[in-house]
């Protein structure tokens, strides 16, 4: 099917600020975007799609979810975050999971992931042809990554299936017209050995795939690779030599992550991924500025939405945001204050205030933080680029109402997308080259499909009983 959009407000790539909101005739073929003109002054094509006023922007990219742990919300998770909550809770629940199930409670988070301008997922999850299936069901796009577990967890049986399924996703002809991609799934040092750690990035190199895991996501991984290998967990990689091997890393978390780790970090290879909501439930928020003072590169997810109650991930972006001046409140300054209430004392908390807000000032620039949600993320895998506006990129695309009460006036619109909740607005979204609704009607279309609501009834009883199962 082929498309052409004429929009007077696109956000396009711009060499110097990085985004720029353009004039932009945008020409989609099939699945991808074939070419893009900016400020066109030759008249439209006949069958042109004038959107009009709207803003188009890339879809959203979710760069770590588990979609299927949709079904964990609600549950008291607080009390399992004061330990080890992969181990404690997730393990336990997801052994006692069918592909059914999966199936089921994925729906759910990619209906919630299309609701907030979200087109692409990387899930990280078991029973991958059941995920692909949901996906298609709702009309998201996914990257899958196959966990490999061989020392613990639910997949620690299933390694060699794991790998082969990776393989013969890889090999799925129509999987990349369907929108949907294949990383090597290592889930973390302490749940796979050295040797499946070397088979699974031989693997990604033979394929030319990415390589999707966590990466020191806790202190028992921490204490458990240094018991292991007298080191942290990426000098564990390191260690293997594997971290020049396959398409590109997505290394998740990295709490974790030593002065000398960071410079283990190959700027062109390595991603690490921030998830905000998820990182101040189970452990506490990281230092991005650090990263990025380091020169490694960086996205936001959202990660499960058992964590941080949600798959929206631009909603992370105003959590991250908060984090500018919130170590003040925790510093030495206002500790010395709280016991003097001294005007002195008070002084230097603004004054440490006043630091941290110079220091951390990219965590309210508009154009960096989208970026972290459309740029780099759009390019991590080589099969399918997206996020943003250009040509051979998958044409994943959103339509905004910049007159909507959450975006009105209109007069910085990269700001609200940014730091706003301007989901209300999302007028139409494409993805994979495909509009998922009519315009101005994007979630009324969705919500009242009647397979969403079969969808949601049969979540809603498979959910009911994976729980009794477990004693939940």
């Amino acid at each position: 099917m082929r498309h052409v959009l004429e929009a007077r407000r696109a956000v396009v790539p711009d060499p110097v600020h990085g985004l720029a909101i353009r004039h932009a005739r945008v020409v989609v073929e099939g699945s991808r975007i074939a070419e893009v003109v900016i400020d066109p002054t030759d008249p439209a094509p006949p069958g042109t799609d004038d959107v009009g006023d709207l803003l188009l922007t890339p879809a959203f990219v979710n760069a770590h979810t588990h979609l299927a742990m949709s079904g964990l919300r609600g549950l008291d998770v607080a009390a399992g975050a004061a330990g080890n909550l992969v181990e404690s809770l997730f393990f336990r629940v997801e052994r006692a999971m069918t592909a059914d199930d999966v199936r089921a409670l994925a729906r759910v988070g990619a209906m919630e992931a299309l609701l907030h301008g979200t087109a692409v997922v990387w899930d990280h999850y078991y029973f991958p042809d059941a995920l692909l299936d949901a996906f298609d069901d709702v009309g998201l796009a996914g990257i899958v990554a196959p966990p490999l577990q061989d020392l613990a967890g639910p997949g620690a049986d299933g390694w060699e299936e794991a790998l082969a399924t990776t393989a013969r996703l890889a090999d799925t002809p129509d999987l990349a017209t369907r929108g949907h991609g294949v990383a090597v799934g290592p889930h973390a040092t302490d749940t796979v050995s050295d040797a499946l750690w070397v088979r699974a990035a031989a693997l990604a190199d033979r394929l030319h795939l990415p390589i999707h895991a966590h990466l020191a996501q806790s202190i028992d991984e921490l204490e458990r690779a240094h018991d292991r290998a007298g080191t942290t967990p990426l000098g564990l990689l390191d260690r293997l030599g594997v971290l020049d091997q396959g398409a590109g890393w997505l290394l998740v978390h990295g709490l974790y992550l030593s002065d000398a780790d960071l410079d283990r970090v190959d700027p062109a290879r390595h991603t690490l991924v921030a998830c905000p909501r998820a990182h101040a439930l189970f452990a506490w928020p990281v230092d991005v500025t650090r990263w990025t003072d380091r020169g490694v590169p960086w996205v936001v997810a959202t990660d499960a939405p058992v964590c941080n109650d949600a798959v929206d991930v631009q909603r992370e972006l105003s959590a991250l945001a908060r984090y500018r001046t919130d170590a003040v409140a925790h510093g030495a300054a206002h500790a010395a204050f709280r016991a003097s209430g001294s005007a002195d004392d008070g002084r230097a908390v603004w004054e440490a205030r006043t630091t941290a807000f110079h220091r951390h000032a990219a965590l309210q620039d508009p154009v960096q933080l989208l970026k972290r949600v459309w740029t780099r993320p759009g390019a991590l895998h080589p099969a399918l680029p997206c996020g943003a506006i250009a040509a051979d990129r998958v044409a994943h695309l959103a339509l905004w109402d910049l007159d909507h009460p959450a975006c009105w006036p209109g007069d910085d619109p990269l700001r609200t997308l940014a730091l706003g909740a301007p989901q209300g607005a999302l007028s139409q979204l494409m993805v994979a080259g495909r509009w998922r609704t009519s315009r101005g009607a994007h979630a009324t279309e969705l919500l009242a499909n009647p397979a969403w609501r079969e969808a949601r009834r049969e979540a809603t009883a498979r959910r009911t009983a994976l729980l009794a199962r477990v004693g939940l």
